[in-house]
Parts: structure tokens; sequence; C-alpha cells
């Protein structure tokens, strides 16, 4: 095997001999033949089996581990085919591979591929800003891989590598890699101290607005509605619902909207540039959280909303 082709791109590979391998256990080199590519700089090895017979996830998750280990390279395996559960269960354990041709699980050389290019530091990416939020708000993400966030956070992880290189870029984010090769991520500073250094970078949470005679399903409350929920403020005579572009597409395709359009109605929904994070207020009803909440009315210029936001500020600290 000469070269393989990731996203049409051939890249071209090196056999290694036995003494290129020190440190692999012998049923590894039994089993494979070891090939070294490079991408952009950034190296990787490629295990092309000998045998047709299979591991289980749990096996290739945790030969790569040993692997890596000894040769201090990301380890992808070769494969002629596999089902989609196959590939799914896979890339649940992290395992990388390629298919031939067909497709491919290298979110590693993705990331660095990506690394070189400019991150804008202006403006936080909807999935940067969502990560701080969920952090301050909902669960601390600190000592977390990115395989840790992909389960907890709306964002795959090729998404998410790139809204951790723009904090790391501000300095408001961190990252230690460990004995197995997992990069864990650490905020340099919290919750207030956090907010306060990252607020100017972050933008309005709201895409498009939308009217209509009754709300989206799914949608939670937002603006002035959730203001008057976390306060002494009295709502207004409109509700207010925010939802995501998913949540607002299958509202649309469903016809579940009354006489939607974008001038004027009962209910005023919110197209938000990431999933709104739900507060739950009681059994039945939910607000977006106080932080994006903040974001959305900081430019309020009515003397009562700017009171009750900074309370609703303060009460989170």
């Amino acid at each position: 095997m000469k070269k393989v082709i990731v996203a049409g791109q051939e890249i071209p590979l090196k056999m290694l001999e036995r003494s290129a391998l020190q440190g692999v256990y012998v049923d590894a080199l039994l089993a494979y033949t070891f090939y070294k590519g490079s991408f952009q700089g950034h190296s990787f090895l490629l295990l092309a089996p000998k045998r047709k017979d299979k591991l289980t996830p749990s096996q290739y998750q945790k030969m790569a581990t040993r692997i890596s280990g000894a040769l201090d390279l990301p380890c992808v395996f070769l494969f002629d085919s596999l089902l989609a559960y196959e590939r799914n269960r896979l890339i649940e354990k992290g395992v990388y591979f390629i298919v031939s041709h067909k497709y491919v699980f290298l979110p590693f050389l993705i990331i660095n591929a990506r690394a070189s290019k400019s991150l804008p530091t202006s403006r936080l990416s909807p999935a940067a800003q969502y990560m701080v939020l969920y952090h301050i708000q909902v669960k601390p993400l600190n000592d977390s891989t990115l395989s840790d966030m992909e389960e907890c956070l709306p964002y795959k992880y090729v998404t998410l590598s790139r809204a951790v290189r723009q904090l790391e870029k501000l300095k408001v984010l961190s990252s230690t890699v460990g004995e197995n090769r997992e990069k864990r991520l650490h905020f340099e500073s919290e919750g207030e101290a956090l907010w306060n250094t990252i607020v100017p970078h972050m933008q309005h949470p709201i895409k498009k607005i939308w009217y209509a005679d009754n709300p989206p399903r799914k949608g939670i409350l937002s603006g002035i509605s959730a203001l008057a929920c976390y306060s002494s403020l009295n709502p207004d005579e409109q509700e207010y619902y925010a939802v995501d572009d998913k949540e607002f597409e299958r509202a649309l395709s469903s016809g579940e909207l009354r006489f939607l359009n974008e001038y004027d109605g009962r209910i005023r929904i919110e197209v938000w540039r990431y999933p709104p994070i739900e507060q739950r207020l009681n059994s039945s009803m939910k607000a977006v959280d106080k932080l994006s909440l903040y974001l959305m009315m900081r430019d309020d210029n009515d003397p009562r909303v700017e009171k009750e936001l900074e309370k609703v500020i303060h009460s989170i600290w």
C-alpha cells in the first residue's frame, strides 16, 4: 500500500519495519501491517489487517491506546468494509478508522488541519458561547475531554474542537494531555470572573424573529416573558418563545404555527443561533437561561428592564 485517500486527498504512506515498532506487543505485529502517514505536517499510524476477522470496538480502543502510547502517534485502523452499526460503535468508542475510500473517522486530522486557520476572537461562535454558558450555569466542564462534551452538549466533535481552540485563543480555556493522550480542558477562571472576561465577545442569541397566533410545541419562554418569571416585572400581553433552527423547521413543516408571519402576532417566536439552555421554573414551565436573557436584553433602554435584568444577573453569583 502506497497511499490512502482522505476527503479526496492522497496521503502517501510508508511501511514501517519492525525496528521502528519498538514497544508494540507481538500480537499486534502479527495481526497488522504498520504504515506511517502525514497530513499537513501531522503524522499518524495506519494499521492494515493481515486477516479478515474483526475485533470488538472495545478491543480496538484498547489496542489503539497501547500502540499510541508506545509510538506516540494517533492510531488509525483500515477496513475494507464496515456496516453502519459497526461504524457507529467505533465512533462511540473514539476509535479512528478509514473504510476504503468510503468512510473516514479522523477527527484529529480535521482538527489539526484547521488549526492553522485564523479563528476570530471578536465574537464567539455559537458553540463556544453555548459551552461557556453551560459551564457557568448547568454543569462545570473542567477536566472534560471533547468526547465527554459531545455527550452532554448539542454539538459534534469537530465543532466542539473549533470552539475549544477559539476559547484557548482568548485565553479563557487551557488544556492538558493525560497519560492516555486524551486532551482535558480547564477554564482559567470561574463564575463572575469568567463571565466578565468573556461577555464582551458574546453575541446576541437571536438570529430571526417570527410571529404567530400560537407558540411552537417545544418553545420555551424568552424575552420579557422570561424576565417576568425571574423578577417582579409584569409580563407583556405578547408572549415570547425561543427555539433553535431544528425545532423551528419541525414546527414549520408540521404546520402547527397558525398565521406565521414576520410582522406581528400574539406570539413572538425567536429562532436562536444556538439551542436555548432550558431552566425549569416549575413542572410545566421552562425559560431560557439567565445569562442568555441578559445578552438579548442588555441594550433595552427601558429603566424597569435594566433594573430587573441587573437583579437577575446578580442572583446568579
